[in-house]
């Protein structure tokens, strides 16, 4: 047997755990900061060094000098690669 005001409290019950909850001001920071900093640092750690490799590898730097004396040489190393080492081409074509 249900007694009429344990339904009631039932209801209320569920109604308020549907309810969003809304964060504070400092509740916002630190969800800002836990998403910007690790960001930041796969950004730095990850990803320059993985873009810059894949400029570099289109240029006629050997890493020693300053980064004026890059030259942009296209699919010339790539090119050297593939003709300079003929078992590597017979390997790719395979």
């Amino acid at each position: 047997m249900t007694r009429p005001g344990h339904v009631a409290t039932e209801k209320r019950r569920v109604l308020r755990s549907t309810h969003a909850r809304t964060l504070s001001t400092m509740d916002k920071l630190v969800v800002v900061l836990m998403v910007t900093i690790p960001a930041i640092i796969v950004t730095g750690l990850v990803w320059v060094p993985a873009v810059s490799t894949v400029v570099l590898s289109f240029t006629d730097w050997n890493g020693i000098g300053d980064l004026g004396d890059i030259k942009f040489v296209g699919t010339e190393n790539y090119d050297n690669v593939i003709n300079n080492y003929p078992p590597l081409a017979a390997d790719l074509l395979a």
